[in-house]
């Protein structure tokens, strides 16, 4: 693995601490398949979140994200269960808030149709009161 500048990551470290810039130009990539945003939503929805801080770090350092194991098992991506790649993380995470503004669209679409629905019911209850 390589950080950004093109330096190799020491094995076994999981963060490239020179700078985090993950390539994404779409001429560096192959093999395209499409994520479903909703399925995405859904297993971000089941992953463990928790508050932690690294064995190394003092104690008033804390992090918060998944376990590597979790998002290897939940997602699929990436080549280790050590470590999360920040394309990846990205990747879930942008197809996740595509998951949820299909279900708000969905529901303002719902609101729309029972607010018309309810306007219709009033507008008949009034000619009825006459």
């Amino acid at each position: 693995m390589l950080c950004c500048a093109g330096t190799p990551v020491p094995e076994g470290q999981a963060i490239c601490y020179l700078s985090s810039c993950p390539m994404s130009d779409r001429n560096l990539k192959r093999d395209f398949v499409p994520v479903d945003p909703s399925d995405v939503l859904r297993r971000v929805g089941g992953l463990s979140i928790s508050e932690w801080r690294y064995r190394t770090d003092s104690p008033e350092v804390r992090h918060v994200g998944p376990m590597a194991q979790d998002f290897q098992a939940t997602f699929h991506v990436g080549d280790s269960d050590r470590y999360i790649h920040p394309v990846d993380a990205d990747g879930v995470a942008l197809a996740a808030i595509q998951g949820l503004l299909a279900e708000l669209e969905q529901l303002r679409r719902s609101q729309r149709a029972l607010e018309r629905k309810n306007a219709r019911l009033e507008q008949e209850i009034d000619r009825l009161r006459r």
